[in-house]
């Protein structure tokens, strides 16, 4: 039982080094990418989020998938299921904590702007809510099917599983009810 106890631990620091590790430095490092491109890139203001957002996807799908497949021996589908219910929820959660504790970034330098830079962050601020208040309906769908599917799959498995079939068969018969149209001579 010991031998089997450091592989074991030996894989559940993959899933950190897979999963958590890269996409807790994307979430540091994407709006301080941000803050540097909107300064020294005019063209590419968006830079920061845009790679974050890429990055997250791509680590944590690819990250979920591969323990589940690898560590868990999951067939595919269901690593499939597990990875893009992990990657919405997460890419969710990011998004909505940047839109919540980042601005927008735009800037009010100059009086005779103040009314256009207003206006925009306006418009930002409204296409923001919602595509939030979108991807917040998206999220809730798939974790309803995700939670839909993991409980269809668990009856479909037991229902499957050997036992139970023995089960079934080692239950007491059931009453024959009485038919009122039977003579005891039929028989």
């Amino acid at each position: 039982m010991a031998a089997n106890a450091a592989p074991v631990r030996t894989r559940r620091q993959r899933v950190w080094l897979r999963v958590l590790l890269p996409d807790a430095l994307v979430v540091i490092g994407a709006p301080l990418i941000e803050l540097w491109s909107w300064n020294h890139l005019p063209g590419f203001r968006d830079l920061g989020y845009v790679l974050g957002l890429g990055s997250l996807v791509v680590f944590t799908f690819y990250g979920i998938w591969s323990y589940e497949r690898t560590v868990r021996d999951e067939p595919g589908a269901i690593a499939m299921r597990d990875a893009i219910a992990a990657t919405v929820i997460v890419l969710y959660l990011v998004l909505l904590s940047w839109a919540v504790f980042f601005s927008t970034g735009v800037s009010t330098s100059s009086p005779a702007t103040d009314g256009a830079a207003n206006q925009a962050t306006e418009s930002i601020n409204k296409v923001t809510s919602e595509l939030l208040t979108s991807f917040t309906s998206i999220t809730a769908v798939v974790v309803a099917f995700y939670f839909g599917s993991v409980t269809i799959d668990q009856v479909t498995r037991h229902r499957q599983e050997p036992g139970n079939a023995a089960a079934a068969q080692d239950a007491p018969p059931e009453k024959e009810v009485a038919d009122p149209n039977r003579r005891d001579s039929d028989g």
